[in-house]
């Protein structure tokens, strides 16, 4: 009777030797959730942004036009592909049903095809490609890319 009561009386703390495995395994769920949680972070942020960017570009072209000094955040379909990293294209305005439509402006853009590709690849700018560009515009009224997102297939052209 008196081993009954003992038994029924543990404390309800676990067995010394389970200890360490337990404090082992709170380490290592801290650390994957320091690593995980600031991944997932920045992955839904940027995530967040590339998904916003053509909406307001959109508009910004429609409304603004191409004036040296000014960044410049427009979205355009490419009509030819020069040397030394230049092509031509016209600015695209969003439609009220999503789709994209020609404002007739024409605009040039200076790109680096190594660093100002951020969706995509430099094999998918060529002529008839649909193109998000940000950057500078020099006084010569150049755009010189300091990103580029890359919209062929994402969006429709009217």
């Amino acid at each position: 009777m008196k081993d009954a009561f003992q038994r029924g009386n543990r404390p309800s703390t676990p067995p010394s030797a389970a200890r360490p495995f337990l404090l082992l395994g709170l380490l290592i769920l801290a650390v994957v959730a320091a690593i995980l949680v600031p991944l997932y972070i920045v992955r839904t942020t940027m995530i967040s942004q590339l998904a916003g960017s053509p909406t307001n570009a959109g508009t910004q072209a429609q409304s603004a036009a191409v004036t040296p000094g000014s960044l410049a955040k427009l979205v355009c379909q490419v009509t030819s592909t020069l040397a030394n990293n230049r092509m031509n294209g016209l600015i695209l305005k969003k439609n009220s049903d999503g789709s994209y439509s020609s404002t007739g402006k024409s605009v040039s853009i200076q790109w680096d095809p190594n660093r100002s590709i951020t969706m995509g690849s430099s094999q998918d700018v060529h002529q008839g490609a649909i193109l998000q560009v940000s950057g500078l515009v020099d006084a010569g009224g150049v755009v010189h890319a300091e990103q580029i997102v890359i919209l062929t297939g994402f969006v429709t052209l009217r």
